[in-house]
């Protein structure tokens, strides 16, 4: 259902249907801690800022608080009335905040469990919910197509951002907290100025509902990953966009490459057998193509014959 990296990028958590939460090691793929007690689908989780425990949505209408190294489970935080479609800290990690699809969006004493706000306001589900980077806002995107930026201490709703016309299925904040961005179910993606409430850019090019966005750590560009199989990183100030795709190969090998073939941002190991002679420089992501002469033939795996459109 989800899966988030820890601060330091060492491990991975994810979310499972099989209603456990497990920890992997990021760099060997072992999986170090599952995490078990919820009774129903886990959603989503996030890791505390310093990486010391991790927070777990449910769909038995908890959320749970784990420490990271020993799997213990150290609160049990109960409120909503229905699903949690997801769950953040705060930059402090002070604070959780979750989102129900009871409509409400829940604050929380991360320590204590007790919670310290109910915000309501959403007229449907709420499918997620952001920090601002100063810990002083919470936004909160929903099924009745708005998305509400709440003052964190006092639970004010401060601006209704409106304009996606159906469900909001997540936000995120600009790493300087001056914009939000958020993702729609009709397929575009929709830049906020998080002061005034203003629209400052609809993104739109996706074929399909918009699952959630994500800025660069330098504010500059925005991706947005759709049911249409594309993830579209967008240059926020001019609209430009490049597009990449994962293309599955056989025994489990896959690549996700732009779409005009310039550059690359992941490769499984094998994948190669698929992609042809191809360099990629580590920073950019930039590659040049070489046809197989250059080095040889390309092995191909006796079991699995390679896309037609996939080799070059």
């Amino acid at each position: 259902r989800g899966c988030a990296w820890s601060p330091d990028g060492g491990r991975l958590a994810s979310a499972g249907d099989d209603d456990t939460v497990r920890v992997w090691d990021a760099a060997s793929g072992k999986c170090l801690r599952v995490l078990a007690g919820h009774r129903a689908s886990v959603r989503g989780c996030a890791w505390s800022p310093d990486g010391g425990r991790l927070a777990s949505a449910g769909d038995d209408d908890t959320v749970r608080v784990w420490d990271a190294a020993s799997g213990k489970c150290l609160r049990v935080l109960a409120g909503h009335r229905a699903s949690v479609r997801g769950c953040a800290w705060s930059p402090d990690g002070g604070r959780l905040a979750s989102a129900g699809d009871d409509g409400a969006v829940r604050v929380w004493d991360a320590a204590s469990g007790k919670c310290l706000r109910v915000l309501a306001g959403h007229r449907a589900s709420v499918r997620g919910c952001a920090w601002s980077p100063d810990g002083g806002r919470l936004a909160s995107a929903g099924d009745d197509g708005a998305v509400r930026v709440w003052d964190a201490a006092s639970g004010k709703c401060l601006r209704v951002l409106e304009g996606h016309g159906g469900l909001v299925n997540g936000c995120a904040w600009s790493p300087d907290g001056g914009r939000l961005a958020s993702a729609g179910a009709y397929g575009a993606v929709r830049v906020w100025d998080a002061a005034s409430g203003e629209c400052l850019r609809v993104l739109e090019g996706h074929g399909a509902s918009v699952r959630g966005c994500a800025w660069s750590p330098d504010g500059g560009r925005l991706a947005s990953a759709g049911d249409d199989g594309a993830v579209r990183v967008w240059d926020v100030d001019g609209g430009q966009e490049r597009v990449f795709h994962c293309h599955h190969f056989g025994g489990g090998e896959c690549a996700t490459l732009a779409t005009d073939g310039s550059a690359i941002r992941y490769a499984s190991p094998e994948a190669w057998r698929w992609l042809g002679w191809l360099a990629a420089d580590p920073a950019s992501g930039e590659i040049t193509r070489y046809p197989a002469e250059t080095f040889g033939p390309i092995p191909v795996p006796r079991s699995h014959a390679p896309p037609k459109d996939s080799r070059r």
